[in-house]
């Protein structure tokens, strides 16, 4: 049997200041790291509440740029997180190719849903916020992961789990998303 190695004790104050420098808010941290993680796990990396997985360790490395021997070694300084002029750049989330076929505004205009299908022909939708100081639109949830036969069907869907769409009627304004040719 393997002895437990010891927890690194300055962890937390280094994941904080990795999402801080890339100027990033808890829910679009996950976002960047491209893990299945919830939002709140953030905030418990960062006050050191849990210790974050091996996975998670290695995309805040990767994302900041730095060696995960600076994230797990106590004697070791944060050398350079990511710069801020970076923290817009954003990798594709979706392998396959979506079509957005409708998209519903939330009345303040800062959350909205889209409604796509895949080039499989099956449906999701995804509620996007948009963030002031990223300027622009970010995923707040994973409903996109869900696999859906029809469009009625992810409306209905949509209206189930995002709080705001069924209580606003579908928000305040159905958008059409721009056509290609």
């Amino acid at each position: 049997m393997g002895h437990a190695r010891p927890r690194p004790k300055r962890l937390a104050e280094k994941l904080l200041k990795i999402r801080q420098a890339l100027g990033l808010s808890q829910s679009l941290m996950v976002y960047r790291l491209g893990v299945d993680l919830a939002p709140n796990n953030i905030s418990k990396y960062e006050h050191d509440l849990n210790e974050p997985p091996t996975d998670v360790m290695l995309a805040y490395a990767r994302l900041a740029r730095v060696p995960l021997e600076q994230l797990v070694d106590d004697e070791i300084e944060l050398e350079r997180p990511i710069p801020k002029k970076s923290r817009t750049q954003f990798a594709p989330i979706h392998a396959m190719e979506e079509i957005i076929k409708k998209i519903f505004m939330k009345s303040d205009g800062m959350r909205k849903v889209e409604i796509f299908q895949r080039e499989n022909k099956t449906f999701g939708f995804r509620e996007l916020e948009f963030g002031l100081e990223e300027d622009s639109w970010y995923p707040i949830g994973t409903y996109s992961l869900a696999i859906i036969d029809s469009f009625d069907n992810a409306v209905r869907e949509a209206e189930g789990r995002v709080p705001w769409l069924t209580n606003a009627g579908h928000g305040d304004k159905s958008v059409s998303p721009p056509t290609t040719t």
